[in-house]
Parts: C-alpha cells; structure tokens; sequence
C-alpha cells in the first residue's frame, strides 16, 4: 500500500506541477525528517540482513519505513498528498516510491503502483 501511495504522490505531484511553481522548501515536518531518516537506514538494513541471513529482519524493517512514508505522504499540513505551499512533497514521493520499490525487489515481491 505504501508504495502505491508514494506512486500516488507522484502522479499527482506531474499534474499539480504544471498548475503551480511554488519554490521547494528543504522538509522540515515531523514527518518528513522521519521519512528521510528512515530512508536513510536502506543500505545499512540489506547489508545487515544479508551479513546475518536474516530477510526477515529487512522485511520488519520495510514495514516500519511503509509505515512511515504513509505518515509522511499523508501528513495533516498536507492533505490531498502531493504538494502544500513550499514544500517539496513530490520528491518525498519518489524518494519512499524508490526505496519501497527497491526494498520489495530485494524481497523478491512486486511493487505495485496503483490499487
């Protein structure tokens, strides 16, 4: 689901572009520092669970970081998803849509974009 979510955000951070330029702000929600920071941790968690043949581990972590992109991408200041006045919503977007895609690859699951 959070895939699709962040896929989501995408496509409709492509349409509300061409409607509005506001100037990208660096994040600076809760959220947003949560998402990036969990994001953050992406190599770290596959080399670890690889080191120790745990995917299980991984699979935990991915949940958490799902977890947090759908808070992120969901956000009170920022409803409706893709973008809020200065904020740079659409590469929160496909910074959770890439992990979360490239996470599931590793898992060996699909990706989907939309449900």
């Amino acid at each position: 689901y959070a895939h699709a979510r962040a896929a989501s955000g995408v496509r409709w951070a492509a349409i509300l572009n061409a409607a509005e330029a506001a100037p990208p702000r660096p994040p600076a929600e809760p959220e947003e520092l949560a998402l990036l920071d969990a994001l953050s941790w992406l190599p770290e968690r596959v080399a670890t669970a690889a080191r120790r043949g745990r995917p299980d581990e991984f699979a935990r972590y991915l949940e958490e970081l799902a977890s947090v992109a759908i808070a992120a991408l969901t956000s009170p200041s920022h409803r409706g998803g893709a973008r809020a006045p200065g904020t740079d919503k659409p590469a929160l977007a496909r910074a959770a849509q890439a992990g979360l895609a490239a996470g599931l690859g590793l898992l060996g699951v699909g990706a989907p974009e939309r449900l």
